[in-house]
């Protein structure tokens, strides 16, 4: 059984999800945030490679952070990582690796954790309570 315990902040991993108004199960990048035992939940952030949203108005990739093509082996092209977040349970995961779906990838520079608390002081759309809850989490 695949141990979820073990996941630390910044581990990158690979499972199919699907996201709400998606039409299909697709296999996904997720970026784990904060993991929570207790509760058998890792929190996640969702890097995309969809980037036209955020260069339609520059003032969205202040809220986000940028990797270029390759600077991250686990991200072949120009990659955004937003600080909003998705709660997957470990039983979810745990089916994922079950049925070969499941592959941790590597986990991210420590000066991730810098960049994501820019990414959050900056995003345009955050109000103060916005900033406040993930201010309150991501230490």
């Amino acid at each position: 059984m695949l141990d979820c315990d073990s996941f630390q902040p910044f581990d990158v991993l690979r499972f199919p999800y699907q996201f709400e108004g998606d039409p299909d199960r697709v296999s996904k990048l997720f970026i784990v945030a904060l993991n929570v035992p207790q509760v058998e939940v890792v929190r996640c952030f969702k890097p995309t490679s969809q980037t036209e949203y955020y260069d339609a108005d520059p003032r969205r990739l202040k809220g986000v952070v940028e990797f270029l093509p390759r600077q991250i082996d686990c991200f072949p092209e120009r990659t955004l990582v937003e600080p909003e977040t998705y709660d997957i349970g470990y039983d979810y995961i745990r089916s994922c690796h079950r049925q070969g779906e499941f592959k941790y990838l590597r986990r991210l520079a420590g000066d991730f954790r810098e960049k994501m608390n820019a990414a959050a002081t900056n995003k345009p759309d955050w109000r103060k309570k916005n900033r406040d809850y993930f201010f309150g989490w991501f230490k």
